[in-house]
């Protein structure tokens, strides 16, 4: 069966037959005895998830009925095509798509030969009356503009996707002209993966032009702001736009364009190489109605002008209510570059967080990374969420993505959320200079929590970084080193071990590797003010080591932990439940007034909640 039948759903599609041939069926409905027996609408439902060809094959002969319902029916056709297709695509378009081409809804072509050997067998033109989506994978430059050329006849063509691996021949101002003359397009995905900068997509502005009815444009190549400013002027009822690379032009045109955008909403530019200055005109342009924007950069210091971007966004961008931004650093590990600690201050203040964005740091092995984010559904969250699902007495807790409130409100009380990340290091790379270079930004900045993705981090790396991070809540490492516990026969070591234990604030921890009792017991010593704990559940034997510790220890070296989350994404054909329920039950045999009083146990997508009053 090909399961790519259901990818198609465009917003815009309006495949009212199908929408009414959906039928909910009554649970207590007793099903037919035979085959052949259930309804037309079930028939229609299977067809729907078939190849056409493969439906014909099946059911064409079976009886009447099938005749009928495959020869007769409006039911619309979803054609993909690709060459790793038993049938050859001659035979496909003799036998199903030339005869019912009027029924054919999308036609998806998956590489360069599919689409010549189809456009040698036949030619797309207004006979095609239902099609909504065509996809043009692979396909050869000469051919583009021929086959927009034929697109312009189809009266229902909503979505156009085309992808060429070469372009060197074409002028793209050329392409989208067709493009937009297609009458009643909505969305569109042009991806020329080797245009260059010589490539033209300068698009003239005409006085008596017609202006295109595309929503959603996905540029997915580069281009320069006065070729997309060219491309938004004959766009105006764009609602969606992502430029895969936006880069500065040799040359200033010196033409100002108006641009009338009064529904664009959504802007991205994950690779944007243009200075702030040009991106800050071209978006003031553009930004009337903008409520979500996305911006990668790392070229031109001034985008850590913090004020710069408060003023942006209070004057010209009112509406915007997500701002991903992400700025590099790259240093090679050199000791001359140095993390910006103004910048990091700066965008923790009232501004961003009163709009609930939050900043993160990230200290890869090569990059410096500053990045604003909204906030989201992360583990951190989890345990808020299901602390208000069980204080309501509710038996069923579903989690929802867009269930901000209640970590929002953790973040107010905490003040301003800052992520710490270190990723990339391995053991070996771990040295006093690196943490002698981070030291100030540790000391300056008031981060709250920290995540380190690094391979077996040294137990006194770690010290030494939760030392210099007083305001640390949140704790997420992938592992720890179990030969650096050897560190701990030094008296030095002990010490540092012992204030860090003191002095921490650590109250969430996630542990990404799996379950060993050592380097877990570790974690729990180190964070006494533990409230939860989050692991990747292995076997039942490291799960009883670790409850019968925490019922050991609740009450004295984890006085405040009342939750343990267990991570169950890999695990197949597992009694959790009942093995938890039984673990418990033993430790109570043990520790009867203290072991997890009134517990509860709930399974939420890939994740089991434990959780018991203290």
């Amino acid at each position: 069966m090909n399961q790519s039948k259901r990818e198609f759903n465009f917003g815009h599609s309006t495949n009212v037959i199908i929408k009414k041939l959906r039928t909910t069926f009554d649970k207590q409905i007793v099903p037919p005895a035979r085959f052949e027996c259930l309804p037309n609408e079930l028939f229609y439902e299977i067809f729907d998830y078939l190849d056409p060809y493969d439906t014909d094959q099946i059911f064409l002969n079976l009886n009447i009925r099938f005749k009928n319902l495959l020869t007769q029916s409006l039911l619309p056709l979803k054609i993909n095509l690709s060459n790793k297709l038993n049938l050859s695509i001659e035979e496909r378009c003799r036998h199903v798509i030339i005869p019912n081409k009027h029924r054919l809804l999308s036609l998806h072509f998956n590489d360069p030969l599919c689409i010549n050997t189809f456009f040698i067998q036949c030619n797309i033109d207004s006979s095609f009356s239902r099609l909504e989506s065509v996809i043009l994978n692979g396909i050869l430059e000469e051919k583009i503009l021929v086959i927009l050329f034929y697109l312009n006849t189809l009266s229902r063509l909503f979505s156009l996707t085309i992808q060429c691996e070469k372009t060197s021949l074409l002028n793209i101002a050329d392409i989208y002209r067709l493009i937009f003359q297609l009458p009643v397009l909505k969305f569109n995905n042009l991806s020329l993966k080797s245009a260059s900068d010589s490539s033209n997509t300068l698009i003239p502005v005409s006085i008596n032009v017609k202006f295109s009815t595309i929503e959603y444009l996905i540029i997915n190549m580069r281009c320069n702001v006065d070729e997309i400013t060219s491309i938004l002027y004959h766009t105006p009822h764009l609602r969606h736009l992502s430029c895969k690379q936006l880069y500065q032009a040799n040359k200033i045109t010196g033409k100002e364009v108006l641009l009338t955008l009064p529904h664009l909403i959504y802007a991205s530019f994950p690779h944007c190489l243009v200075t702030f200055d040009v991106l800050e005109v071209f978006i003031k342009k553009i930004s009337a109605q903008l409520q979500v924007l996305r911006l990668v950069t790392s070229h031109d210091e001034a985008y850590l002008d913090v004020n710069r971007w408060e003023r942006l966004i209070k004057e010209y961008i009112p509406h915007l209510c997500k701002f991903h931004f992400d700025y590099g650093v790259y240093h090679n590990g050199t000791s001359d570059v140095i993390p910006d600690h103004e910048a990091n201050t700066q965008f923790t203040s009232t501004f961003w967080i009163e709009r609930q964005w939050f900043f993160k740091f990230t200290d890869k092995l090569n990059c410096f990374l500053y990045s604003i984010h909204p906030i989201s559904k992360q583990w951190f969250n989890s345990y808020e969420q299901i602390m208000g699902c069980v204080n309501q007495k509710t038996d069923e807790c579903t989690l929802k993505s867009n269930n901000i409130s209640s970590s929002f409100e953790i973040n107010q009380a905490c003040g301003p959320s800052i992520q710490m990340i270190i990723a990339g290091y391995s053991p070996s790379t771990w040295n006093t200079f690196h943490l002698d270079r981070m030291k100030l930004c540790f000391q300056v900045i008031p981060f709250t929590h920290l995540t380190i993705h690094s391979n077996k981090i040294p137990l006194e790396v770690l010290l030494k970084i939760i030392r210099l991070l007083p305001n640390i809540i949140f704790l997420e490492i992938d592992s720890l080193s179990t030969a650096s516990f050897r560190c701990l026969e030094n008296k030095d070591i002990i010490t540092m071990f012992q204030s860090v234990v003191i002095n921490n604030r650590i109250r969430k921890v996630k542990f990404n590797n799996q379950v060993e009792t050592v380097r877990t017991r570790t974690l729990m010593y180190l964070c006494p003010r533990m409230e939860y704990f989050e692991m990747i559940y292995t076997t039942k034997n490291d799960l009883e080591n670790i409850l019968g510790f925490i019922s050991m220890k609740n009450s004295t070296l984890i006085p405040h932990l009342c939750c343990l989350s267990l991570c169950v994404r890999n695990v197949i054909n597992e009694n959790i439940i009942e093995n938890l329920h039984a673990i418990i039950d033993f430790e109570r045999l043990f520790h009867s007034q203290q072991a997890f009083r009134d517990y509860t146990i709930q399974w939420i997508q890939d994740k089991i909640f434990l959780q018991w009053k203290l």
